[in-house]
């Protein structure tokens, strides 16, 4: 198991000043031939997406100055689905560029979190304000917000799509839980077996058919709920003053977290629970936060500590 960090360094101005006047030259013409590329095709062609290697467009067109973007997954439709934390709304945008928002539906102060595919067909996200919901938004965007089985004080966290059908989110609230949600609308919560003092926090379905997640609460560890409602959770191996942010099922059929605490590190736990932390690599002064599966066989995560960078984890697989 390896792990590498790269950065990549900017063009400094020796290095500007080095480059050859042909270069310069040549530069410079493509500048301006770039230059009258954009001025013809920027009003017609805005609303399309790009599709060459390497373009970015970006689109605002439909959203508000204070529409604050957040999450965001590919919908049922093939239409990109996103929260809005800002002016609360989920939003889509459409292939072409072509933003809708909907608004109708959602609680007063609603506070957007986290949205996911279901099972069903829909899209599910995390509300996390005054009135904290489970909510719901069809293709056709119908907003339906749920929160009877919600425990008081409930903060709604991290959501995903569960082998059952069900949607699973972790609430880290007052009474900290595992919480269910049927397609049909119906919550369960769960909490015993979190220790005391519990925070959960990111949340996924692992290779064993349950539900895993992180614990970055007064004891922290690795948890496992099954589909029945059983919480597990595991702390042996993690390091002293640990701080679980992230998980993800890697491609060796275990699990991979991110360790932002005292000393961080990526963090191994198997479907039986043993786990194995490695810091080795690390740039100094680390932060490690978001992690993901590649197809390459390794795993892949940002670093926002002192010195910036996009890691990776070699897995064996």
């Amino acid at each position: 198991m390896t792990l590498k960090e790269s950065s990549v360094r900017s063009p400094t101005l020796r290095d500007r000043e080095q480059r050859r006047p042909t270069d310069f030259a040549v530069a410079m013409v493509a500048a301006l031939v770039f230059g009258v590329l954009v001025a013809v095709m920027t009003t017609p062609l805005l609303a399309s997406a790009s599709t060459s290697n390497g373009e970015i467009a970006e689109f605002s067109t439909g959203l508000s100055s204070q529409s604050a973007v957040g999450n965001i997954i590919t919908g049922p439709d093939e239409g990109q689905w996103f929260t809005e934390f800002g002016t609360a709304a989920i939003g889509e945008i459409s292939s072409s560029g072509a933003i809708s928002q909907y608004l109708t539906g959602l609680r007063s102060q609603s506070a957007l979190g986290n949205i996911v595919k279901g099972s069903d067909g829909n899209l599910w996200f995390t509300d996390d304000g005054p009135s904290p919901a489970i909510g719901q938004i069809t293709p056709s965007g119908t907003i339906t917000e749920y929160s009877s089985g919600l425990n008081t004080g409930s903060f709604p966290n991290d959501i995903v799509s569960g082998p059952d059908g069900s949607l699973w989110f972790t609430d880290s609230g007052t009474t900290p839980a595992i919480g269910q949600i049927t397609p049909s609308g119906t919550i369960t919560e769960y909490t015993n077996g979190l220790g005391v003092g519990s925070v959960p926090n990111n949340i996924v379905t692992g290779p064993n058919g349950n539900l895993w997640f992180t614990d970055n609460g007064f004891t922290p560890a690795i948890g496992q709920i099954t589909p029945s409602g059983t919480i597990t959770e595991y702390s042996s191996g993690l390091n002293v003053a640990s701080y679980p942010e992230n998980i993800v099922t890697g491609p060796d059929g275990n699990l991979w977290f991110t360790d932002s605490g005292l000393t961080a590190a990526i963090g191994q736990i198997t479907p039986s629970g043993t786990i194995t932390e490695y810091s080795s690599g690390l740039n100094g002064g680390s932060f490690p936060n978001e992690i993901v599966t590649a197809p390459d066989g390794n795993l892949w995560f940002t670093d926002v500590g002192l010195d910036t960078a996009i890691g990776q984890v070699g897995t064996g697989a």
